[in-house]
């Protein structure tokens, strides 16, 4: 419903793409979607991954093979860990937004509610939250740089964020070398509420880089301590010196 009037507001066309057992590529068994996406089954969950990263990456070799000159990635949640990954491997994106998310996979299973059924099968089949993160490790999941430039990144997070928490993802941002951060009052699932404030604001950045490549600074990451508690009950999350 509100498709179109991003689209107006960025003046660009979107493309949506849907992600592996999402909408029509779920498979019939699948009760839910997504439901195939994360589980035990570690194999599959990578390749899913994996699989993402290729058909945005995929997608973006398309827009540009139709004459776009500016082409950037932005998705919430799953979408926004997919976006994440593919500025890691992606070197042609004049931006990123990434909403609400984090490639901290590890820290990610080990404290999002939403993961439940995902920890409760790992143990029944024997895989502890400590060997999967070993596994997680080992595949480089979680420490991989950007290919991009970090000046062309919006980072959006919630400062109450139980599913993908805020001081995991400053590690991430750390390692990334400060990209910009706009942080929202409330949890993970209040970037509903506040969608259509963090479009203007996405809008903004991406008018600012792309025609100008106008430098973002990490002192971004820091909310104004007085406005945050104005806006939010909770921790405000700070950015540790570098």
């Amino acid at each position: 419903m509100l498709m179109p009037w991003a689209t107006k507001l960025f003046g660009a066309d979107i493309v949506h793409l849907d992600l592996p057992f999402h909408a029509r590529r779920k498979p019939r068994s699948s009760i839910v979607h997504g439901s195939f996406y994360w589980s035990a089954d570690l194999v599959r969950t990578i390749e899913a991954v994996r699989q993402s990263v290729m058909d945005v990456r995929t997608l973006v070799r398309w827009a540009r093979d139709q004459g776009y000159e500016r082409v950037g990635v932005s998705g919430v949640s799953l979408g926004g860990v997919v976006t994440m990954l593919t500025a890691c491997a992606e070197s042609d994106l004049d931006w990123a937004c990434p909403l609400v998310a984090d490639i901290n996979l590890k820290a990610a299973l080990e404290n999002a509610p939403i993961l439940g059924a995902m920890r409760r099968d790992l143990t029944r089949s024997n895989l502890t939250l400590e060997k999967v993160g070993r596994i997680l490790d080992e595949i480089g999941l979680g420490n991989y740089p950007l290919r991009m430039e970090r000046e062309r990144m919006l980072i959006v997070a919630a400062v109450d964020d139980l599913f993908l928490q805020p001081d995991p993802l400053l590690e991430t941002w750390e390692k990334w070398g400060k990209p910009r951060i706009h942080w929202i009052p409330g949890a993970h699932m209040t970037i509903v509420a506040n969608m259509v404030p963090v479009w203007f604001e996405m809008n903004r950045f991406v008018r600012g880089i792309v025609p100008l490549r106008a430098a973002a600074t990490g002192d971004a990451a820091r909310p104004e301590p007085g406005r945050a508690r104005r806006r939010s009950r909770g921790p405000v999350p700070r950015a540790r010196a570098a």
